[in-house]
């Protein structure tokens, strides 16, 4: 039985506060970031007509989300593993980070 990975940074909720330096729960491994440093983009970006259409998500850190279930998942997925390292792949959101 595999467990679902899911990578600190995208797990993390963002209103949670930092208890100790090295908790490996508040510093992600990967990113380096803490949750003093992430950003709800939620209120800044609006989502277009046909967001269904775009199976993925690029944050200014250079990371990107995918969608594995998108019906564009195959297209986008070629390309992605050109341009970006993968850091986490769980059934239905991929993690990778650009090279």
């Amino acid at each position: 039985d595999e467990g679902i990975f899911i990578s600190l940074a995208a797990s993390r909720c963002l209103n949670d506060s930092l208890q100790g330096e090295d908790d490996v729960f508040d510093r992600s491994y990967i990113t380096k970031t803490t949750s003093e440093t992430l950003k709800d983009f939620r209120l800044d970006m609006k989502l277009t007509v046909d967001h269904e259409n775009h199976p993925l998500w690029v944050t200014t850190g250079g990371h990107i989300f995918l969608e594995s279930f998108s019906s564009a998942y195959k297209q986008v997925h070629v390309y992605i593993i050109t341009v970006a390292d993968p850091i986490s792949r769980s059934e239905y959101i991929q993690e990778h980070k650009l090279s």
